[in-house]
C-alpha cells in the first residue's frame, strides 16, 4: 500500500458480516483508528497477515462489534503503538481472543481497551451509545436509547426513547448502610431527559425490589433520586428556563406524583410524599408531605393554595380550580380538626374526584403536612 492511514475503512458497515482481507499489505500503514467502528453486524473477520509493526494508532478499532465471539490478533506487533483505548468497547459477546504478542502492554492507554459494555446488558441496534460510556451488569436499554459520552450504568432497565446526558449514573448502588449487595435496580419510563451528573440509585432490601422513574420525566443537571423512590409520569425537577433547576434531591423511600415540580435545589427527606401536580419553589426543603394540586416554599415547605397555572395549563376546568382552592382555604383555616376538615371535604365534594383525592392523601399521610404559621391563601384569580 502506498497510503498510510486505513483510519474509519469500515465505519458504520453495519450490514457487514464477514471480512476477508488477508492479502492487504499494512507494512506502512500507522493508522487503524475506528476500522471497524460500529460494524456490529460482523461476526467473523481475518487479519492474520496484518503488518502492524509501524502502525501508532488502534483507537476503537473494533467499536461495538457486538457480534464478535472471538478474534485472533496474535500477530499484532504493538511497540509502536501509542492508543488503544476502547479497541474492544461494546465488543459484548466476546468470548476468546489472542492477544499473545502485544507488546508494552504498560501503556497507559490500553487501560480502557475492555472497558465499555458487559456481556449480559441487552443493547439494541436502534441504540446510540457515545465515547467512554460504560454500561455494567443487567442492564436493558429499550429502542432509540441515546446515551452521550462518560455516562455509567448498571442494573438498570431504560425505556424506549430515553436521553441520558454526559456524567450521568443510572442504578448505582445506594447510599444506605444496610445495602449488602441485593439484586435490585432502577427502572427508567420512556421518554425520559436525563441531563448532566444525575444519579438515580437502585433500590436497597429485599431482591428484586426497584427505583421507578415513569415515562416523559426530566431530570435536570445533578439532581438525585435514592433508592426505592417512585417518580410518576411527567413529573419535572423544575422548568427547564432556569438554571437554578438543578440538584434537586430526593431521599430514600420517596413518591413524587405525576405532573410535579420541583425547584431548584430543593431538598426532600426520605419517606416522605409529594403528590401529583404539586409545585415546589426552589431552594425549599420538606419533612413532611406535600399535598397533591397544591404550591408550597420555604424552609420548610409551607402551603401556599393550589398551583392555578399549573392546573390551569393541565387542562382543569374553572370549576375544578375553584372547588379545589375552596378545599384550601378550608384545609388552611385551622378552624377545625384536620380529621374532621377531611371529612367535610368528602361530604361536600363527594362528585369531585381531585378534592377527593386531596382529602385521601391527607388522610393517609403518615408524616403529616405542614400548613404555615400564617393561614391566609394567596389572592390568586381562579
Amino acid at each position: 500500500t502506498l497510503f498510510r492511514s486505513i483510519h474509519a475503512l469500515f465505519e458504520n458497515c453495519n450490514s457487514l458480516a464477514s471480512v476477508e482481507i488477508s492479502n492487504l499489505k499494512t507494512r506502512n500503514i500507522n493508522n487503524m483508528k475506528e476500522m471497524f467502528f460500529d460494524c456490529y453486524s460482523l461476526s467473523s473477520v481475518n487479519l492474520s497477515s496484518f503488518d502492524t509493526s509501524k502502525c501508532i494508532e488502534l483507537y476503537q478499532m473494533f467499536y461495538n462489534c457486538n457480534s464478535l465471539t472471538s478474534i485472533d490478533l496474535s500477530n499484532f506487533i504493538t511497540s509502536s503503538v501509542t492508543n488503544m483505548n476502547e479497541l474492544f468497547f461494546g465488543c459484548n459477546n466476546l468470548e476468546y481472543i489472542n492477544l499473545s504478542n502485544f507488546t508494552d502492554t504498560k501503556k497507559p492507554s490500553i487501560s480502557e481497551m475492555f472497558t465499555g459494555i458487559a456481556k449480559n446488558a441487552v443493547i439494541p441496534a436502534s441504540c446510540e451509545i457515545g465515547p467512554n460510556v460504560v454500561i455494567g451488569e443487567d442492564v436493558v436499554l429499550g429502542e432509540n436509547v441515546r446515551i452521550m459520552a462518560n455516562a455509567y450504568l448498571e442494573y438498570c432497565t431504560i425505556g424506549d426513547g430515553t436521553l441520558i446526558s454526559p456524567f450521568a449514573s443510572i442504578g448505582t448502588a445506594p447510599q444506605d448502610l444496610g445495602y449488602h449487595g441485593q439484586k435490585t435496580r432502577t427502572v427508567v419510563g420512556k421518554n425520559c431527559i436525563i441531563k448532566e451528573y444525575v444519579t438515580l440509585n437502585r433500590a436497597t432490601g429485599e431482591e428484586g425490589s426497584v427505583t421507578k422513574i415513569g415515562d416523559k420525566c426530566l431530570f435536570m443537571a445533578s439532581s438525585h433520586v435514592a433508592h426505592n423512590c417512585v417518580v410518576e409520569d411527567e413529573a419535572r425537577f423544575e422548568k427547564g428556563d432556569t438554571i437554578v433547576a438543578n440538584l434537586a434531591t430526593i431521599g430514600g423511600n420517596c413518591f413524587v406524583g405525576k405532573g410535579a415540580w420541583l425547584g431548584g435545589m430543593s431538598v426532600y427527606h426520605q419517606n416522605l410524599r409529594i403528590g401529583e401536580y404539586a409545585i415546589i419553589s426552589g431552594f425549599s426543603a420538606s419533612r413532611m408531605d406535600i399535598p397533591p394540586f397544591c404550591k408550597a416554599d420555604g424552609r420548610p415547605a409551607i402551603l401556599h393554595g393550589p398551583n392555578t397555572v399549573g392546573l390551569k395549563r393541565r387542562g382543569f376546568s374553572p370549576e375544578e380550580r375553584k372547588n379545589l382552592r375552596e378545599a384550601f382555604k378550608l384545609i388552611q383555616a385551622r378552624t377545625h380538626l384536620l380529621s374532621d376538615v377531611v371529612k367535610m371535604l368528602e361530604e361536600q365534594y363527594k362528585d369531585d374526584k381531585n378534592v377527593l383525592r386531596l382529602a385521601k392523601f391527607i388522610k393517609t399521610s403518615k408524616r403529616g403536612i405542614y400548613l404555615g404559621r400564617d393561614s391566609k391563601m394567596e389572592n390568586v384569580e381562579m
